[in-house]
C-alpha cells in the first residue's frame, strides 16, 4: 500500500503556509482530478483561502517597518514565554515558585491573539506588562533576574511598536491585517491537514493508480516543511538553553 501523507506542522509560520500551499496547488493542477468532485471542491477552496492570504501578506508587507517592529516584539514575547517555561522546570524551589507566578499571569492574557505563533494585539500586552509589574509580581521577578532582563526587553519593543503610530486608530487597523493572515494561515492549515489529507490517504486505498503519484510528491514537500519548522524550533531550543 503507498505510504499515507504527514501532517503539516502546526507552528509553521504564516510565510510558510502560503509557500506550501502553493507548492501543494501546483501539484494537484498538474494532476487534474476532472471527475473527482471533492477534490476538484478542495482544490477550489484551497485556491481562494490561499489568493486571500497572499493578499494579506502584501498588505502586511506595505508597511515594513511595522512588520519588522512586529517581529521584534513578537520574539520578545515568545523569549519570556519560553524562557519562563523552563525556569519552572528549574531545580531550586524558589525559582520554581517564582517562575509558576510569572508563567500564570502570562497564560491569563494568552489567548488566540497572544500564542506564540500568531501576532500579539498591543491591548493584550499591555495588560500582560501591567500586571507583571504589581508589588507582588515584582518580589517574583526579583528570583528570575533573567526573566526581568526579558521583561525589559518587551516592554523597551512594546514601546517602539507602538510609538510608530501614535493613532490608535491606525495602529489597530495594521495589528488587524497581522491578525487576518494569522486567521487565514490557521485555515489553511486546518483545511489541509483535516480535509484534504485525510481524504487523499483514504483514496490511496481506493485508487492508488489515480492518487499514488501526487500522494508522494505532496508528502515530499509536507516533509521538506516539517524539517525546516523542526530545526527553527531546536535553533530556538537551544537559544534558550545557552541562555540559563
Amino acid at each position: 500500500m503507498p505510504g499515507m501523507i504527514n501532517a503539516i506542522h502546526t507552528r509553521s509560520y504564516i510565510e510558510d503556509i502560503n509557500m506550501l500551499a502553493t507548492a501543494i496547488i501546483n501539484t494537484l493542477k498538474s494532476v487534474g482530478f476532472s471527475t473527482d468532485v471533492y477534490m476538484n471542491m478542495q482544490l477550489n477552496k484551497l485556491i481562494k483561502n490561499n489568493e486571500n492570504l497572499t493578499e494579506a501578506i502584501k498588505n502586511i508587507n506595505t508597511n515594513s517597518n511595522l512588520s519588522e517592529k512586529y517581529i521584534a516584539r513578537d520574539n520578545a514575547y515568545r523569549a519570556l514565554y519560553f524562557e519562563t517555561k523552563v525556569k519552572k522546570m528549574w531545580f531550586d524551589k524558589k525559582v520554581i515558585h517564582a517562575a509558576t507566578m510569572v508563567l500564570n499571569v502570562i497564560e491569563k492574557y494568552r489567548s488566540e491573539s497572544i500564542h506564540p505563533s500568531s501576532p500579539i494585539q498591543s491591548s493584550h500586552l499591555n495588560g500582560l506588562l501591567g500586571e507583571l509589574d504589581k508589588p507582588e509580581m515584582k518580589a517574583a521577578i526579583l528570583q528570575l533576574p533573567s526573566i526581568n532582563t526579558l521583561i525589559e526587553q518587551l516592554i523597551t519593543r512594546q514601546k517602539d511598536f507602538e510609538a510608530n503610530y501614535g493613532a490608535n486608530t491606525e495602529l489597530q487597523i495594521e495589528e488587524n491585517k497581522l491578525l487576518s493572515a494569522s486567521k487565514l494561515k490557521r485555515g489553511i492549515l486546518k483545511q489541509i491537514n483535516t480535509e484534504l489529507i485525510l481524504y487523499m490517504n483514504a483514496m490511496l486505498k481506493a485508487k492508488p493508480e489515480v492518487f499514488k503519484i501526487p500522494a508522494e510528491q505532496i508528502n515530499a514537500l509536507i516533509n521538506e516543511h516539517n524539517k525546516k519548522i523542526r530545526a527553527r524550533g531546536k535553533r530556538r531550543t537551544r537559544y534558550e538553553k545557552s541562555n540559563n
